[in-house]
């Protein structure tokens, strides 16, 4: 149907929908990895926060500021890796909501680009039709990943 509209620009708009689609995939995949990074260095902080529970025997050996440093670099290590998770989230949900613009501004340059005719009607009817590629475009690459 979109061909019937577009004709051969809907080519251009196929383009960006695979490139699109391909990279939110990775970057969900790499968000995933991510998040599992994040949660193997808050089981290590845990981990050295319940050392400390048995407080007696760390403060009769004066092993206090020890504890303190291991616990510090866990957190600061697992504070690292959180940080990281959320660039790379917030980079795939950037790029999951500016697909289907571009998606759009692809397929109507290319529209006129080759020059051809197109109603106000027929704009609104392709647009409509576009639009509802939207939310698949949008969540495809995390059911896939």
């Amino acid at each position: 149907m979109l061909f019937y509209y577009f004709s051969y620009s809907f080519y251009a708009g196929i383009i960006i929908l695979v490139i699109g689609s391909l990279i939110n995939y990775f970057s969900a995949i790499l968000t995933g990895k991510r998040e599992s990074d994040v949660m193997e260095k808050k089981d290590t902080r845990m981990r050295r926060v319940t050392e400390l529970l048995n407080i007696r025997t760390i403060k009769m050996n004066a092993w206090t500021s020890l504890f303190e440093k291991r616990v510090d670099e866990s957190r600061n290590l697992e504070l690292r890796s959180m940080i990281k998770k959320y660039l790379v989230s917030g980079y795939t949900f950037l790029l999951m909501f500016l697909t289907q613009p571009m998606l759009i501004l692809a397929v109507f340059s290319a529209l006129i680009f080759h020059g051809l005719p197109m109603t106000v009607a027929e704009a609104y009817s392709a647009l409509n039709i576009l639009n509802l590629l939207k939310s698949p475009m949008r969540w495809l690459p995390f059911f896939m990943g």
